[in-house]
C-alpha cells in the first residue's frame, strides 16, 4: 500500500501500474491522481475517446473487462475508470482476479471507493494483487499549501489569516473548500488579495456550527472567529433567546467544574458522575478553564442574565443585543 503522495511521485515520473485500488474518503485527490494518469498514460490524439468511466453499482465489473481487451480508438492505450468498486460481488472480483494476473497491454484499470478502510470489505482480498492507494484527508499545513495553489490558478493570493478562518468555515473537505474557493473568486473577482472578510462575506452563510462551538471559542478567547459563528447563527434563523441559554448553561457548566477543581475533585469520571455529563465534554471544559479566573467567569455570567433581561424587554434589535454581549465578554478582566 502507498499514500497520496508517493503514487503522485510515481506518477509524475511516468512510473505508472497497470491497476490500481484508489480508497478514502477525500475523492478529490483521487480525480487529481486521475487527471495526472490520463495527461501522462494518454498522450496521444484524441485522449478522450480512449478514457472510459463506469460504475460498479450499474454495470458490474463485466463491461470494464470487456473495454481491457483490443486496442483503443487511434491509439494503443486505454484508461479504465470503475468507481463504487466496494459494490463488487464476490464473483465479480473473481474475474477482475485473473485480469490483474494477466494484466492486457497498454491498459491502466483504476478501481475507485470512497471508503475509509478495506477492512472487512472483498476488496481486501485484492489488495496484494493490486496497487492500492490510501488516499488521507491532507494534514493542515498541505491544506493550507492547497488552498493557496487554487487560489494562484486564478492569479488571485490569500493571506494565512484568511486561510485559517476559510479551513475553519468550511472544514477539512476539498471538495467542500474548491467549492468556497470557487464562489470567493466569482464574488470578488475583479480583487487580487482575499483576506478575512473577503472569506467572512461569502463562506461565513456555509458554516455549520453549533452554539456549543460558539460557546467554545469564547472559552477559547476566539473572539473573532466567534463574532462569524453569532452571525451565522442568527442568519440562519437561530432564536437569540436560544443562543442565550445555551451560552448560560455552558459557563454555568465551566463554573460549576471550577468550584470541583478548586475543591481537589479532580477525576474527569468522578466530574462527569456529579454534573451528568459526558466525559469528553469534561475533559473539553477543563481545557477551557485554563483561560478563565474565578472572578472573571462570574463575570460573564452576569453579563449573559443581563443581557437575557433585555432580550426579553425588546429595548434593542436581538443582532446587536448579541454582538454588545461579545464586546463585553472581550472586555472582562
Amino acid at each position: 500500500m502507498i499514500y497520496y503522495n508517493q503514487a503522485l511521485r510515481d506518477i509524475q515520473n511516468s512510473k505508472i501500474e497497470p491497476f490500481y485500488l484508489f480508497f478514502g474518503e477525500e475523492q478529490l485527490l483521487a480525480e487529481n491522481l486521475i487527471k495526472k494518469i490520463k495527461s501522462v498514460f494518454l498522450t496521444e490524439l484524441e485522449p478522450e475517446l480512449n478514457y472510459f468511466v463506469r460504475y460498479a453499482s450499474e454495470n458490474g465489473a463485466d463491461e470494464v473487462i470487456a473495454l481491457s481487451s483490443g486496442m483503443g480508438l487511434f491509439s494503443k492505450r486505454k484508461l479504465l475508470i470503475l468507481k463504487e468498486a466496494d459494490s463488487l460481488k464476490q464473483k465479480e472480483l473473481d474475474r477482475l482476479s485473473r485480469l490483474f494476473e494477466n494484466p492486457p497491454p497498454d491498459i491502466v484499470l483504476i478501481l475507485q471507493t470512497s471508503i475509509s478502510s478495506l477492512y472487512q470489505t472483498r476488496l481486501k482480498k485484492i489488495e496484494n494483487i493490486i496497487t492500492v492507494v490510501h488516499i488521507l484527508p491532507l494534514k493542515t499545513e498541505e491544506l493550507k499549501i492547497f488552498i493557496l495553489e487554487e487560489f494562484q490558478k486564478n492569479g488571485k493570493r490569500i493571506t494565512d489569516e484568511a486561510i485559517e478562518m476559510l479551513i475553519f468555515m468550511v472544514g477539512n473537505q476539498l471538495s467542500d473548500l474548491s467549492v468556497q474557493i470557487g464562489h470567493i473568486n466569482d464574488y470578488f473577482g475583479k480583487e487580487t488579495v482575499y483576506d478575512v472578510k473577503h472569506v467572512e462575506t461569502v463562506a461565513g452563510v456555509y458554516a455549520t456550527q453549533d452554539v456549543y462551538e460558539l460557546s467554545r471559542l469564547i472559552s477559547m478567547e476566539e473572539y473573532r472567529k466567534a463574532a462569524a459563528v453569532l452571525s451565522n447563527l442568527t442568519g440562519s434563523g437561530m432564536s437569540p433567546q436560544f443562543i442565550l441559554n445555551q451560552l448560560l448553561r455552558h459557563f454555568t457548566a465551566l463554573w460549576r467544574i471550577q468550584g470541583y477543581l478548586r475543591a481537589g475533585i479532580t477525576r474527569t469520571d468522578v466530574l462527569s458522575s456529579h454534573l451528568k455529563m459526558y466525559y469528553k465534554y469534561v475533559d473539553e471544559y477543563k481545557t477551557q478553564l485554563k483561560n478563565w479566573k474565578p472572578s472573571r467567569l462570574m463575570g460573564v455570567i452576569q453579563s449573559l442574565k443581563k443581557v437575557d433581561r433585555e432580550l426579553k424587554n425588546n429595548t434593542l434589535e436581538p443582532q446587536i443585543i448579541l454582538d454588545m454581549l461579545n464586546y463585553q465578554i472581550i472586555n472582562i478582566k
